[in-house]
């Protein structure tokens, strides 16, 4: 297994060659993706109790979820080329809750 990428352990990493300036923060969702090596994951969870878990705030869940980690997905690929499956779980717990869960995994 390869070492992390040094420049995403700091507290500022530097710009990455012929990308645009940007900042990622150490120990951040955009440098836990960067950091991943072909076939790790990051997963990411909300908890719904049953009793109010409706439709609707499943829906919600799944969309908040989906779209804040698609957005990452985004910007980590333009900045390293890297590529990732994003996929969404619903989980009936043995405590009757839900948990919907987002998992990327770099693919390459």
């Amino acid at each position: 297994m390869q070492d992390k990428d040094p420049q995403y352990d700091n507290a500022v990493a530097e710009d990455l060659p012929d990308q645009k300036p940007s900042r990622i923060y150490a120990n951040s969702r955009t440098s836990r993706i960067a950091n991943l090596q072909v076939g790790e994951s990051v997963a990411e969870s909300v908890r719904l109790p049953l009793e109010t878990a409706t439709r609707e705030a499943i829906r919600s869940a799944v969309s908040r979820l989906k779209g804040s980690f698609s957005r990452l997905v985004s910007t980590v690929t333009e900045r390293t080329g890297q590529v990732y499956k994003s996929e969404t779980a619903q989980v009936l717990t043995q405590s009757g809750d839900i948990l919907i869960i987002q998992v990327v995994t770099r693919a390459e």
